[in-house]
């Protein structure tokens, strides 16, 4: 294919990951999906589609995301809609689904907190997971919390969930939560110039500066957390590749040193990192 061609020659993707976006941008060009393929490749396109599909590659060439050119991502069992408003969602999150479906195996939380909750699609893919339980996400921006509602809609979960905008849990009712999920923003912030180009350039920089430290935000998580939520209700958060005992240290000070957690678990991602952390409260 020629436009894996193009893609390969600017050095952004390789081999079979230039092949993957250049289908992608074409089956987005004619508004099909993966079971479209085959059909497509024996179908002669029509000029305008031509066109359409010289457009996106060019975007693509030029630096620009493939989910942000098609203005969605797939997501663990869903698609959701995205802007350069939120963070894009990203495989190594659904370690977060992961670790509180291994949590709550018999008894789903009933209400389930996400705290910037972004395009929605940690709060929204539980919530698929889980019939019986209710969400709140929480974000400091308006866009985010607009984009949320439109993929809450998108998956008919509309009447189970309530996005308010908000800075982090100040919003969210005493003792309301049984669980509570984050992806805050952790990465050091003298460190965000180096970030890939599709990253740096494309996700909003407040959903990624985690401060001097890359904790900063963890604390704003972490205080007053004990007003929020009920007896015995877990904590799920996010973390960098290379930030579990500094997170690790920061949850023994601000918790259970308050007398406040139980116990503490880590989740991994395919390649074996901790990627998730998980402590219940009392």
């Amino acid at each position: 294919m020629r436009a894996a061609g193009a893609l390969l020659q600017t050095g952004m993707t390789l081999g079979e990951e230039a092949l993957r976006e250049a289908r992608f941008l074409a089956l987005n060009t004619v508004g099909g999906d993966l079971s479209d393929w085959l059909s497509l490749r024996y179908q002669t396109p029509h000029i305008m589609q031509r066109k359409r599909f010289a457009e996106l590659i060019e975007r693509r060439i030029s630096g620009e995301p493939c989910d942000h050119i098609c203005g969605k991502k797939a997501f663990w069992r869903s698609e959701f809609v995205i802007t350069r408003e939120v963070l894009t969602p990203r495989w190594d999150s659904e370690v977060i689904i992961e670790l509180a479906l291994q949590i709550y195996q018999r008894q789903p939380p009933k209400i389930l907190v996400d705290i910037g909750v972004g395009s929605g699609c940690l709060l929204l893919s539980l919530l698929q997971e889980w019939p019986g339980c209710y969400g709140l996400g929480v974000d400091l921006s308006w866009a985010a919390c607009e984009l949320a509602k439109i993929n809450a809609q998108h998956l008919a979960l509309e009447n189970r969930v309530a996005i308010i905008q908000g800075s982090w849990h100040a919003a969210v009712a005493s003792k309301s939560a049984d669980l509570i999920i984050s992806n805050p923003p952790y990465i050091v912030q003298s460190r965000l110039a180096d970030l890939a180009p599709e990253v740096r350039d494309y996700d909003p920089v407040v959903a990624l500066d985690g401060g001097a430290d890359g904790l900063a935000c963890y604390r704003q998580i972490l205080k007053d957390l004990a007003r929020v939520v009920k007896r015995e209700a877990w904590v799920i958060l996010e973390v960098g590749y290379d930030q579990k005992e500094t997170v690790d240290t920061l949850i023994r000070q601000e918790i259970f040193c308050q007398g406040h957690g139980k116990s503490i678990i880590w989740g991994t991602d395919i390649q074996g990192i901790d990627r998730a952390v998980a402590f219940r409260m009392p």
